[in-house]
């Protein structure tokens, strides 16, 4: 018996032992189960911290670029993928010359953007290789601007010394001659005004190159700072550095836009004229360029008559207080009005009323035109590819036809060449800024000239060429002019006569002008001699007269213009 209890109770104890054993294991095991499952969350959680708080470096893409005459706004696109919180991003592909003020971004899914700055980054040199490319061609696209500005700066230099040695050779010559041949005061004094006119017209000229240099030689400069050696291993390069708060772990969406000055575009035409009886067909274009850094791949693009951040105010008047000042003649500016129209007639301003319905636009179907109080865009639907090297890239803008008067003119004063002019009706309504245009007529390439639409003149003026079969000649009638004294003063009369001959074989309408001075002194005084006198229009306010007449194949016709002018003998007047 008692055997037989200690047999079970030893059984008992292995029992126990055995469920002791199983809970022991069944224990360790969980234990186990929960170390690794707690292991697991730890390391997820520092791999989310250390995403968190890694810079991702993001590619952008440049959709649209709006160019100005001077500038341009881009606006890029880039994705990112964000953890919930504060992240930080480096935005690759944008242009290195920006603008930091004009810099704006846009964000999807609730991000913030709490702050950005434009940073340097390095990069291996390999990945720069295309960069550096564009910036050399960039800076091969100014040096060849100024080697046109210098070859431009050369010759009219040349052009104003042979001008001054021509001149001088003739005043010499003169003295030197018998009194038949010497110069008179009023060719003396003319010849002087043509040099004074023409070296004023010149030295300004050169001037606005050499500050056009001046520019040039700015950005080259600035480019060449951007060039950095080959042999380095690392470059530095800018990238647009963000920081970012996101609402919860997602994908999130950027708009970067900003502007640069880095590009620009001009406007040019090519004006087509059939025959003079028909309407003109002006094609207006655009010469378009870049040196941003960034090649422009298939982008939308939009070009505008605007101006970026130009920092202009509007004035205000200050108090305007009377000063007692010496009267000098060489200062005439306030005086000097110009004439506003090639052609006066009356006839015509109602021509110009009956066909406003002629002027038609025939827009290309991917072009918009908008235009609002500041400025003209259109917006191109198709995609561009404009590299930045600097190269121009010419566009296609839209066609236009418009009815014109044409008619020859001639200022022999000025110049005796005879010009082919168009007169375009309702102007301001083809929107056509100022830009150079290639012109031809009848299918033949005839020349340049320049449209201004933001000119004053009543109608657009284009010049198509001139023509030498339409001849004009201006001679001094020296019977008909004198110079008397008469007590403390001095009368001179000045009569000219102007032959105009049409060599053509078709009837012409010829427009001449001349010109006579206009007193804005006291104790002078001008009168127009109308016996002798009788143009067609005179307009007083600008001592401008002008004939209008109908020639014929073969005819020739004679104009005479004849002034007079008292003057206290004193006075050393610029006639």
């Amino acid at each position: 018996m008692k055997r037989s209890s200690q047999f079970q109770n030893s059984k008992f104890n292995i029992w126990n032992r055995a469920v002791l054993c199983y809970f022991n294991m069944k224990i360790n095991n969980r234990m186990k189960t929960n170390r690794f499952f707690l292991t697991g969350l730890l390391f997820i959680s520092i791999i989310v911290h250390i995403n968190a708080n890694e810079k991702k470096i993001i590619q952008s893409k440049l959709e649209e670029a709006t160019v100005f005459y001077r500038g341009a706004e881009l606006k890029h696109s880039a994705s990112a993928i964000l953890s919930k919180g504060a992240n930080e991003l480096l935005i690759e592909g944008l242009s290195p010359d920006i603008d930091p003020n004009s810099i704006k971004i846009k964000t999807t899914g609730g991000t913030i953007v709490s702050s950005y700055e434009f940073v340097e980054e390095t990069a291996l040199r390999n990945d720069m290789e295309l960069i550096r490319k564009q910036i050399q061609d960039s800076v091969n696209f100014y040096q060849n601007k100024i080697k046109l500005i210098n070859i431009e700066t050369k010759v009219n230099k040349e052009m104003l010394e042979l001008f001054e040695k021509s001149i001088t050779q003739k005043i010499l010559s003169s003295q030197n001659d018998s009194l038949r041949n010497k110069m008179s005061i009023d060719e003396l004094v003319k010849s002087i005004d043509f040099l004074k006119t023409r070296s004023i017209e010149t030295e300004t000229l050169l001037m606005n190159k050499n500050n056009e240099k001046e520019r040039f030689e700015a950005e080259i400069s600035r480019l060449n700072g951007q060039i950095i050696s080959a042999h380095d291993e690392q470059e530095t390069i800018k990238r647009l550095k963000l920081n970012v708060t996101a609402p919860e772990s997602r994908t999130s969406q950027f708009t970067i836009s900003y502007c640069t000055y880095s590009a620009g575009w001009t406007p040019f035409y090519n004006i087509n004229v059939v025959s003079i009886d028909q309407p003109i067909q002006i094609i207006s274009k655009a010469k378009v360029f870049q040196t941003t850094g960034v090649d422009w791949r298939q982008v939308k693009l939009t070009l505008s008559s605007g101006t970026p951040g130009n920092g202009k105010v509007a004035p205000l008047f200050r108090a305007w207080f009377l000063q007692n000042r010496q009267m000098d003649i060489r200062n005439q500016e306030h005086f000097d009005i110009a004439q506003n129209a090639y052609v006066y007639s009356e006839s015509q301003a109602k021509d110009m009323q009956n066909n406003a319905a002629m002027t038609q636009n025939t827009l290309d179907e991917y072009l918009t035109i908008n235009d609002n109080l500041l400025m003209v865009t259109y917006q191109i639907d198709l995609p561009y590819t404009i590299p930045g090297d600097g190269n121009e890239q010419s566009i296609d803008l839209r066609t236009q036809k418009t009815q014109a008067a044409y008619h020859f003119y001639c200022a022999p004063k000025l110049d005796p060449e005879s010009y082919l002019l168009a007169e375009v009706k309702d102007s301001e309504k083809l929107d056509l800024p100022r830009g150079n245009a290639q012109i031809t007529y009848d299918g033949m390439y005839i020349g340049e000239t320049v449209i201004d639409g933001a000119s004053t003149l009543k109608e657009l003026a284009l010049t198509l060429g001139t023509d030498k079969r339409v001849s004009v000649k201006r001679e001094q009638l020296h019977n008909f002019s004198s110079t008397k004294l008469l007590g403390s003063d001095v009368k001179q009369v000045f009569t000219y006569k102007i032959t105009v001959k049409n060599n053509q074989n078709k009837t012409i309408k010829m427009v001449l002008k001349d010109q006579y001075p206009i007193s804005t002194q006291k104790g002078i005084e001008v009168e127009l001699l109308k016996e002798t006198t009788k143009p067609t229009f005179d307009k007083t306010e600008t001592g401008v007269v002008t004939w209008e007449d109908i020639f014929a194949p073969g005819e020739t016709k004679t104009y005479q213009i004849s002034s007079s002018v008292k003057y206290p003998k004193d006075m050393n007047l610029n006639l």
